[in-house]
């Protein structure tokens, strides 16, 4: 392995901090954007920002200067994690509208080291996309991947972080918008995917939820329905399982409102959006707002206190946190 290069402080956010510096960040960007082609001048490329979640030093909260990056950094690799149609393929093009799926989704999550394997995928950091090197040189400058000059991989650093459980790190975004709570609702939902990553005991205790007797055949069939018509990979348990927990720990206009009433709304989907108008029957979405009460009413009791309190951005709440 290469000598590492000194790391960069990370800074700590709250999930009200770091929706705030989207939104702050965002609107530099677009200002210094509209600066540079009012005088002709280049203004100052602005950096993918790095900040790391309170609850856990290992959930890294990533910062772009616009939603057109983010989605250029982090679109391909959610298609290769997530879509059924590239599922562990490297796609050529970002599809649009309805066939956009993952790519276009406002939220993105996944393990430092699943998207190490998406870059090692293109052919290592110098195949990839512009957007793409910035995000791996911003995370090797914090020391979160290395490169390994032997083989020309990416490796995600094994001691990043200081905690107490066991887990993996990883990274979530979510892009600015002209809604801040629809940033506070994505937000929400990204970190129930960080918590399930940084929270290995967390995730096993969902997989045993959901093939335990608390579901029946029935609405695991529905639940799969769902995330297929959203277009998620769903021969993948993880992404199954894993969707499943962050879906009924916040959502609250696709289905109902479960737990206490007081969750977040329209989750990661932000410009490609499917809302109430979804075509799920009915039927389909009693039974959905039935399982995500009990999923509230198991989670209580699963969610450690500390975690529950730092799932908050403003008051938007995972449906479980009273």
């Amino acid at each position: 392995m290469g000598r590492d290069a000194p790391r960069a402080t990370i800074p700590s956010r709250t999930l009200e901090e770091y929706a705030h510096e989207i939104m702050s960040h965002a609107s530099a960007c677009a200002s210094a954007t509209s600066a540079r082609d009012a005088t002709g001048k280049n203004a100052e490329q602005s950096l993918v920002l790095v900040r790391s979640w309170c609850a856990d030093a290992r959930v890294f909260l990533l910062v772009f200067p616009s939603a057109h990056a983010q989605r250029r950094a982090l679109g391909r690799a959610s298609m290769y994690l997530e879509d059924p149609e590239t599922l562990g393929v490297v796609a050529s093009a970002l599809p649009s509208g309805a066939r956009g799926g993952v790519a276009n989704y406002s939220g993105h999550n996944m393990r430092v080291s699943a998207l190490c394997r998406f870059i090692d995928a293109c052919g290592g950091v110098d195949a990839c996309w512009e957007e793409e090197r910035e995000l791996m040189r911003a995370l090797m400058m914090h020391g979160i991947v290395t490169h390994d000059v032997r083989t020309g991989m990416c490796v995600a650093a094994r001691d990043v972080g200081k905690y107490r459980h066991k887990g993996e790190a990883c990274v979530v975004a979510v892009q600015a918008s002209g809604d801040a709570r629809e940033v506070k609702d994505a937000l929400i939902h990204e970190a129930m995917h960080g918590l399930w990553y940084a929270r290995s005991a967390y995730a096993e205790q969902c997989y045993a939820y959901y093939a335990s007797d608390a579901l029946d055949a029935r609405e695991r069939a529905i639940w799969v329905d769902f995330l297929r018509e959203l277009r998620y990979a769903t021969e993948d348990e993880e992404v199954v399982v894993n969707e499943f927990q962050a879906y009924m720990a916040t959502e609250t206009q696709m289905f109902g409102g479960g737990g206490n009433g007081g969750g977040s709304g329209a989750t990661k989907k932000g410009g490609g959006k499917k809302s109430g108008s979804s075509s799920s029957s009915s039927s389909s979405i009693d039974a959905l707002t039935a399982m995500q009460v009990k999923f509230a009413e198991w989670a209580r009791n699963v969610v450690a206190d500390e975690d529950a309190r730092a799932l908050r951005c403003g008051e938007t709440k995972a449906v479980f946190v009273r």
